[in-house]
């Protein structure tokens, strides 16, 4: 699936970008340029397959556990898609701690995922394909001591 987007610039031609899913688009420019008010106009537009990451605010968690449950997640998720297409999300958010919840709850369950395709390789006797799953990049890596 591929995004095409039209960025409007104050002089000229509008500047089109074709995004793919997977792929990051970052922006970088100096202050006052506009560049949170692109990305809502670019979030606002396509909010149903777009994640938001507040990467200039600070996150804090609200306990060393995961205390998020799978209702909760959706139901946080939900609210955050429809706070996040309001012109005040580009300097307020309202959800910083939910996000940062879903984002570790995204990444184990992930993790799980991976590792459960590998037992299931396992217990149906697939040694070959537990192996070349095995190889694939764990969503959390530990460094080996």
């Amino acid at each position: 699936m591929t995004f095409d987007l039209t960025i409007p610039r104050s002089a000229g031609e509008s500047l089109n970008l074709t995004v793919s899913v997977g792929e990051n688009l970052f922006i970088l420019g100096a202050n006052g340029t506009g560049k949170s008010s692109l990305m809502q106009r670019l979030y606002t537009t396509h909010h149903a397959n777009a994640r938001w990451i507040s990467a200039h605010r600070q996150n804090w968690l609200s306990s060393n556990a995961m205390d998020l449950s799978p209702m909760q997640k959706q139901n946080y998720e939900s609210n955050i898609r429809s706070i996040d297409t309001n012109l005040q999300s580009r300097w307020k958010d309202d959800y910083a701690t939910q996000r940062t919840s879903i984002a570790i709850y995204d990444l184990i369950d992930a993790e799980n995922v991976r590792a459960r395709s590998i037992a299931d390789a396992v217990d149906g006797n697939n040694i070959e394909l537990a192996k070349t799953l095995s190889k694939k990049d764990a969503p959390i890596k530990q460094a080996h001591q």
